[in-house]
């Protein structure tokens, strides 16, 4: 497993979930797991937020970190899970609170909370959000190729992260990439033979990012499957972490 090769997972939970018996449940438990894979960093939202309320109201949490923490021990990269709305309505108050943060991208569950992408509250965070250089991770199950294609097109400086895109997609996906240059596509589930292949080929490695959402994916096969793509090694290393570190404004 030592090849040398950096690897950020974009896409991860951190937290307890129901009736899941793999230790992420502490920084600890993630990172001993990130071990195991041979994986660098990761980024994650924390369980909490994606499995009830974002804003964390009426509940404690420790010792999971604030959803603002930024990098904790300097490998896990905590993600904001948003919820636009209405004041009083949602989590942050308002997206000034992230800018200010220095937060450079959030996920945005529009299905799992019942909010709308188009609703005009979200719309205000959009454009604030692009703006700041914000990017939004979005997962395609969850709003469909069009939702991310329309919110791409209405925002073109907001870059948008489609998660979970699946191997049967690989053409929709490979459409959505033409359609909306500011879309990165994340491989994880991309677990067929010759797919990420085909859409570097068509839409360039550069469009591409490495998540897997561990633990409720399947993040060992996702990073098997990365670490025998068919592709020179600098795109490898494009998908693997540097597209990924250009986003978050840590390097390449």
């Amino acid at each position: 497993m030592d090849d040398g090769l950096v690897i950020h997972d974009l896409h991860r939970i951190l937290g307890p979930l129901m009736d899941d018996q793999v230790p992420t449940d502490t920084v600890g438990g993630l990172i001993g797991d990130l071990d195991e894979l041979g994986v660098t960093s990761c980024s994650a939202v924390l369980s909490w937020q994606w499995c009830g309320d974002p804003s964390g109201r009426d509940a404690t949490h420790a010792p999971l970190p604030s959803p603002l923490a930024g990098w904790v021990e300097g490998r896990v990269h905590v993600v904001p899970l948003i919820l636009p709305a209405a004041p009083g309505g949602g989590w942050p108050a308002d997206p000034d609170q992230l800018v200010a943060a220095g937060v450079r991208m959030v996920r945005a569950c529009p299905g799992r909370h019942r909010w709308s992408l188009d609703s005009p509250p979200a719309m205000a965070w959009w454009g604030t959000l692009a703006d700041a250089g914000c990017a939004v991770s979005l997962d395609v199950s969850e709003v469909g190729f069009g939702g991310i294609r329309a919110l791409a097109r209405s925002f073109p400086e907001l870059t948008v992260v489609a998660l979970n895109p699946g191997y049967r997609e690989l053409r929709r996906t490979a459409e959505l990439l033409e359609a909306a240059p500011n879309v990165l596509a994340e491989v994880g589930t991309l677990n067929t033979s010759g797919g990420v292949e085909w859409l570097a080929a068509v839409a360039g490695a550069e469009r591409l990012v490495f998540g897997t959402g561990g633990p409720v994916n399947d993040d060992a096969g996702a990073t098997w499957l990365l670490r025998h793509l068919d592709l020179p090694r600098d795109q490898v290393e494009r998908i693997a972490h540097g597209n990924a570190a250009r986003l978050l404004g840590v390097g390449a």
